[in-house]
């Protein structure tokens, strides 16, 4: 038997609970669930409790690099207090690696409760990337938590590599995406979670792939690095992808000491400013950042241009405190137009002939958010021009007498957003997360059991038209992520999709989303209450959204329309 969350009928008041202070506590006067304000890393079992605020404030921001696992309960929950000691074991192993863990509390949080969609106790959920995922094993075992622990976390964030030519793929890319590449070696056919929840961590700024040593390329891209063919190790790859910039044997590697390699590697040897968050953490108040302005585009086939190789050749053999960056032309424009305004003398070489694009080099010192000091060159370059040794001379003699001139310039472009259709994407994955949590009372074990006396599909159809591409590319997109245009004057209907209006309903415009609802009962058929409370909660969950043009809402019958299914 599973508890209830049901708050509308009459509960005693607070104090009629004392009486039962003894039965849900044990010795020493501990609670049996320990509700504690504060995450303890001591190694004790102790878990924290959880709040409405804290899981607003807190673990929903941080789940996007820091995955949660949360138990809600309740004291008057006995199957509760049966399953705690394999939560307990499991939210102590989880909690050593690197997962959030907390308990709910349904006596002192119903509000939170019903928020999650929580409908019986106990519930385990975790929250990973701002999204529930709720556990549905019948076996509350810690190895079972485990594994739909490990679940939760995002497909694709680790690379498997099995030949050459895999690694040659993934390690070359990094200058391309301007993110450090970590390769893991190790004895172990799996990847291991604490792997995984690095990966994830560190997601935004590098990229990590696994080779097993029991397959056969392991040992030799060992070997072909001077390593121990037989010892697992941690590599680091950043410009120069024939060669680590970095390695660790890893046999007992500890979750602490890979986040620490892994943090010190989460920047290229001369990265791109790919937004003002990763400005603000290289190029630092007052420190001194040489930086390379150029169109940062070529074909994918292709070595890195020239110009960029000289100028990371050039970072090699400065000395002094500076750092080296580049910063890409096109996708900056308002940031390079900032600069160019205050440029005090003509800079040579400003003109490339039809095919070439032209590339400076400034110094940079930034003086707060907004404003900074900046010294241009007196040559630019075309593609194609730029040598090393011409190079190292005007940096050197820029270095020695700098022109500064103080200007005020806008924030880096945030090119590591989502582009249109991922925000799409993105769009879809929480909103149906939503509509479930508010939908899913309606649908019990006893339905599944039966199978299908009341299925819920979601049909998400984004067309994306060759404007909208055009669109993105050129910048032109201009509506916050996952805010759609807003509908002025009335809303969309809910409409009942048949095979009559099956292409009028799906004439949409390029770039509207369309959300279905399916049902295995007609909502308007007589005695179809599971349909009908169904349609009721998708019209509730969907009506903060009707008012946005780009959407549109409706339900299909599949009995009914099995054609056109």
């Amino acid at each position: 038997m599973y508890g209830t969350t049901d708050t509308s009928g009459p509960h005693p008041p607070p104090s009629s609970r004392q009486q039962f202070h003894g039965f849900f506590h044990q010795g020493g006067g501990q609670h049996f669930f320990r509700f504690e304000d504060d995450v303890h890393e001591d190694g004790s079992d102790r878990v924290p409790g959880v709040s409405l605020l804290r899981f607003e404030r807190h673990i929903l921001p941080e789940s996007r690099s820091k995955p949660y696992l949360l138990l809600v309960t309740s004291q008057w929950c006995w199957p509760c207090m049966e399953i705690e000691p394999a939560w307990r074991r499991a939210a102590k192993e989880l909690s050593a690696l690197g997962f959030g863990v907390g308990a709910i509390s349904n006596d002192y949080d119903p509000d939170l409760t019903h928020q999650l969609g929580v409908h019986r106790l106990p519930t385990l959920l975790a929250v990973v990337n701002r999204r529930i995922h709720f556990f549905k094993d019948r076996s509350f075992s810690a190895q079972n938590i485990r594994k739909f622990a490990q679940g939760t976390l995002p497909s694709g964030l680790i690379f498997t590599i099995e030949s050459k030519e895999e690694a040659f793929s993934f390690l070359a890319g990094a200058i391309r995406e301007s993110r450090p590449r970590v390769v893991l070696l190790s004895r172990k056919k799996s990847i291991p979670l604490l792997y995984q929840l690095v990966a994830f961590e560190h997601s935004q700024r590098v990229k990590c792939a696994f080779v097993s040593l029991s397959g056969t390329y392991g040992p030799e891209m060992l070997r072909g690095h001077g390593l121990d063919a037989g010892r697992p190790a941690l590599l680091f790859f950043k410009e120069d992808p024939s060669a680590p910039v970095d390695s660790h044997v890893v046999n007992d590697l500890k979750g602490g000491e890979l986040r620490q390699l892994v943090s010190q590697h989460q920047y290229m040897a001369v990265p791109r400013l790919l937004s003002q968050a990763v400005m603000t953490d290289i190029c630092s108040i007052n420190r001194l950042c040489v930086a390379l302005l150029w169109e940062a585009h070529w074909p994918s086939n292709d070595e890195p241009p020239q110009i960029l190789n000289e100028f990371i050749k050039l970072s090699k053999s400065a000395r002094g405190e500076k750092t080296f960056v580049h910063i890409d032309i096109l996708q900056q424009q308002a940031f390079v137009s900032a600069l160019k305004q205050k440029r005090s003398e003509q800079v040579s070489g400003d003109h490339c002939a039809e095919g070439q694009s032209v590339a400076y080099v400034v110094l940079l010192r930034r003086l707060t958010s907004e404003t900074l000091k900046v010294s241009w060159f007196t040559q630019a370059w075309c593609s194609g021009t730029m040598s090393w040794a011409l190079l190292r001379r005007s940096v050197e003699k820029s270095l020695k007498s700098p022109h500064f001139v103080k200007v005020a310039v806008p924030a880096l472009e945030d090119e590591e957003r989502l582009s249109l259709l991922d925000r799409a994407k993105s769009y879809i994955f929480d909103f149906t997360d939503q509509l479930w949590l508010k939908t899913r009372g309606f649908i019990t074990d006893e339905f599944s059991a039966i199978g299908f006396a009341l299925v819920t599909i979601f049909l998400a159809i984004f067309v994306l038209s060759p404007h909208a591409r055009e669109e993105e590319e050129n910048g032109h997109e201009e509506r916050p992520p996952n805010r759609p245009l807003a509908r002025s004057g009335s809303k969309s209907a809910i409409t009942s999709l048949t095979s009559a209006n099956y292409d009028r309903a799906f004439s949409i415009p390029a770039g509207h989303l369309y959300l279905l609802l399916a049902t295995n009962e007609d909502p308007q058929g007589e005695g179809h209450q599971g349909s009908q409370l169904l349609l009721r909660a998708f019209e509730a969950a969907v009506q903060p959204y009707r008012k946005y043009v780009n959407l549109h809402f409706g339900y299909v019958v599949l009995s009914a329309e099995k054609n056109l299914v």
